[in-house]
């Protein structure tokens, strides 16, 4: 994982400093879906899709690991996600709904593990050229 992100710095990092001098095309984004390669992993994210419209903070909460890391600080782990989401107080309200429904409709991408990402723009980006 650390030598994924450093690679993608290091590649971030030469887009910043070539595109100083660099004339571009326009180029378009599209979303990108790959979850058709894992049927399991789709089947799952249709439940969830679903569970997010609906709001269903029971099925969040059972899919959550004890230990999820959510943050960059020292305060990670199932109880203070559900705190920092206001899952414990009317929960209907919580932007965890909104959140989740954005980065489970624009899809993802497969790595060579098999996990599925969230893309990134510039991932899709090197992904369609």
């Amino acid at each position: 994982m650390k030598q994924t992100l450093i690679i993608l710095s290091i590649l971030l990092i030469n887009i910043v400093i070539l595109s100083q001098n660099t004339k571009y095309k326009e180029v378009k984004l599209h979303p990108v879906d790959e979850a058709y390669k894992n049927p399991k992993f789709k089947e799952f994210r249709n439940k969830l899709i679903q569970a997010v419209k609906n709001k269903d903070t029971n099925f969040l909460l059972n899919h959550i690991d004890d230990k999820i890391m959510f943050s960059f600080g020292d305060d990670n782990g199932k109880k203070n996600f559900i705190k920092s989401w206001h899952l414990n107080i009317n929960s209907q309200n919580s932007n965890i709904w909104s959140e989740l429904y954005e980065i489970l409709r624009l899809g993802g991408l497969t790595n060579l593990n098999q996990f599925f990402l969230k893309k990134l723009s510039f991932l899709t980006l090197f992904h369609q050229i």
